[in-house]
């Protein structure tokens, strides 16, 4: 393929890759099940707590493909509850102060938990 190319340097290449796009599907997971929870829960009358139970399909997308996941997946999520499941709908503004407080709580915890309960991906690589 490259004449000159480093067998060494192609498989970091490689390993890049594939972990990049490991960590896109479990993004796009996360994205897709944000969606559907909120369309879901949207006429709810508990769809305040949904955000903080959402928590729980963070930390597992993250301990499956990464903490970066559950770092990005978090902040995702967060904007599609609030386009998608809070007054006014369509609209990322969210009108109630509880839902507010709910969405922080969830970018928080779905950024620290990930870093404080899972073991980090150095920790894992040295085990196996």
């Amino acid at each position: 393929m490259f004449p000159y190319a480093e067998p060494s340097r192609m498989n970091s290449v490689v390993e890049f890759l594939l972990a990049t796009g490991k960590r896109a599907v479990g993004l796009l997971l996360c994205a897709a099940a944000a969606v559907l929870i909120a369309v879901v829960s949207a006429p709810r009358p508990w769809r305040t707590f949904v955000p903080l139970a959402f928590v729980c399909v963070i930390m597992v997308l993250a301990a499956r493909y990464g903490m970066v996941v559950g770092l990005f997946g978090s902040i995702a999520a967060a904007f599609i509850f609030a386009y998608l499941l809070y007054e006014p709908l369509g609209s990322f503004r969210v009108a109630s102060q509880s839902d507010r407080s709910s969405l922080g709580w969830m970018i928080l915890s779905g950024i620290a938990l990930p870093y404080l309960l899972l073991p980090s991906q150095a920790r894992r690589n040295r085990t196996r």
